[in-house]
């Protein structure tokens, strides 16, 4: 059987070294306190109680009015050192709280920084991308309502005078309704993580199978090597592909790269892609199904 830890500590303190009369005084000192009331204490009666009751002095002896009050000081005096030692302590703890919590108030600033300006970055990126496209399809085209439209076909001059055929504007569906989705954001950083500088932006265009959710900022930048310091392959940072630090849980990552790595051409799929589809299909287990 353990041993009772509260039958222990009935017998902690009132070791040698201090005497009846110091032990009650200190086990009752704010009753006395507040009973006193700031009055002068009358030392010869309390004496003669303290008789009475067998509190007597470190000797064993009856105390006398100036052993009590000298008794009753360095009890006084006891209890104050230990209540401004816990005073001490307890400030001590909240200001390390509260150095905690601006840390962590700086760190979210921080990495609402982080994100803004990767938002921006990512937008600037997008728009030039969009741009570049809108200018070549408006040079190929002779509409300006339907710039990707491809320049119809003129027939070698003839004799005959028909008129070139030419293609009709895309069909508008009225009252389609425009499918409605929410972005994924950048998942919160602990620990060490939250020093850890976001990789530079992915720029270019959408690639193949990524998720329509999905926001530009989550993918590595094509410039990355896909290694780690050692030269190891490493899966969690592929060019072109999500990053595992965007998000919360592996399969999160898993189920956002699986399209991407299948919308590759069976081809054109290196021995790290297989290795890395693979990689994923045991993360996801077998209740994953291509789509």
């Amino acid at each position: 059987m353990a041993p009772d830890i509260n039958s222990m500590l009935s017998l902690v303190g009132g070791g040698v070294g201090h005497s009846p009369l110091f032990s009650f005084l200190r086990l009752h000192h704010d009753s006395i306190v507040a009973k006193a009331a700031g009055d002068r204490m009358n030392w010869e009666k309390l004496c003669q109680w303290f008789a009475q009751a067998g509190l007597t002095n470190v000797h064993g002896e009856i105390p006398t009015k100036d052993c009590a009050r000298k008794t009753w000081y360095r009890v006084r005096k006891t209890i104050s050192a230990a209540t401004k030692k816990l005073a001490a302590v307890d400030n001590s703890k909240r200001v390390a709280l509260e150095a905690q919590r601006v840390e962590a108030l700086e760190n979210k600033k921080a990495l609402e920084s982080d994100r803004e300006a990767l938002k921006i970055a990512m937008l600037k990126a997008d728009e030039g991308v969009q741009e570049r496209r809108l200018a070549a399809s408006r040079e190929r085209s002779q509409s300006v309502l339907f710039p990707d439209m491809a320049a119809p076909q003129t027939a070698p001059h003839s004799d005959t005078h028909n008129t070139p055929n030419m293609s009709a504007p895309p069909s508008v569906t009225i009252g389609q309704v425009a499918t409605h989705f929410t972005m994924k954001k950048q998942a919160p950083r602990y620990g060490d993580d939250r020093n850890t500088p976001l990789p530079a932006p992915y720029v270019g265009p959408r690639p193949e199978g990524m998720p329509a959710n999905l926001p530009l900022e989550a993918l590595m930048p094509l410039s990355a090597t896909g290694r780690r310091p050692d030269g190891n392959i490493d899966f969690e940072q592929m060019p072109g592909l999500p990053r595992r630090s965007f998000y919360e849980t592996d399969r999160e990552w898993a189920l956002d790269c699986m399209p991407m790595l299948e919308a590759i051409p069976h081809a054109s799929r290196t021995n790290v892609i297989k290795a890395m589809i693979s990689w994923m299909q045991m993360k996801l287990g077998n209740g994953y199904r291509s789509k």
